[in-house]
C-alpha cells in the first residue's frame, strides 16, 4: 500500500554498503550488519506476520553493479550469513525480485536501472537527513519509527477514502 495505490506493495529500498553492513566502502568479507539493523529486519518480519494483508519488502537497492554475477551472489550470500533470508535481491530479468526462501514477486513491468528498483522509501548511509549515532552507525530505532510513522500515514489515507 503506497500513497498512490491501495494494492502497490511498500518497498523499502536499502542500501548495503555502510546500510546494512558496517563498512560504508563495501568490502568483500563479511562484516556484521550494523548494530539495530537485525532488529529493524526482525520489526519488519513481526509486521509482516501480523498483517500479511499489507506486507512491507526489505529489497536491496545498491550502487553494486548486481546485474555482476560475483556482486549479486556475494550480497546473496551475507544476507544468508546472517540469516537475513527475507531481504529481497532483484533480479537481473528486471522484473521480479527474490529472497533466500525462493519467494519471488514478479512486476507487470520492466523496473530496474542498474538492479535499483523504485521503492517507497529507501534507507542510506548516505542520505541526506538519515538519522546517526556517529559517524558510521544508523540510529535504526529512529528509522524504524519514521518508517512506520509513514506507512500509518498511509494507512490512514486510505481509510479515509473507503468511508
Amino acid at each position: 500500500m503506497t500513497l498512490y495505490s491501495k494494492d502497490e506493495p511498500f518497498i523499502i529500498g536499502i542500501d548495503f554498503d555502510g546500510t546494512v553492513t558496517t563498512m560504508p566502502a563495501g568490502g568483500n568479507d563479511f562484516p556484521k550488519p550494523q548494530k539495530g539493523f537485525v532488529d529493524f529486519y526482525n520489526h519488519i518480519h513481526e509486521h509482516n506476520y501480523q498483517d500479511p494483508e499489507n506486507p512491507i519488502y526489505l529489497v536491496i537497492h545498491t550502487a553494486r553493479n548486481l546485474d555482476n554475477a560475483d556482486n549479486w551472489n556475494y550480497v546473496k550470500d551475507y544476507l544468508c550469513r546472517y540469516q537475513l533470508n527475507e531481504v529481497f535481491l532483484p533480479k537481473r530479468d528486471g522484473i521480479s525480485i527474490k529472497n533466500n526462501l525462493n519467494k519471488k514477486i514478479t512486476f507487470p513491468v520492466r523496473y530496474t536501472i542498474n538492479s535499483k528498483i523504485p521503492c517507497s522509501c529507501y534507507i542510506d548511509d548516505l542520505n541526506i537527513g538519515t538519522p546517526r549515532i556517529d559517524e558510521f552507525n544508523l540510529d535504526w530505532p529512529r528509522i524504524e519509527e519514521m518508517v512506520f510513522s509513514q506507512i500509518n500515514l498511509i494507512k490512514e489515507k486510505w481509510e479515509k477514502a473507503q468511508s
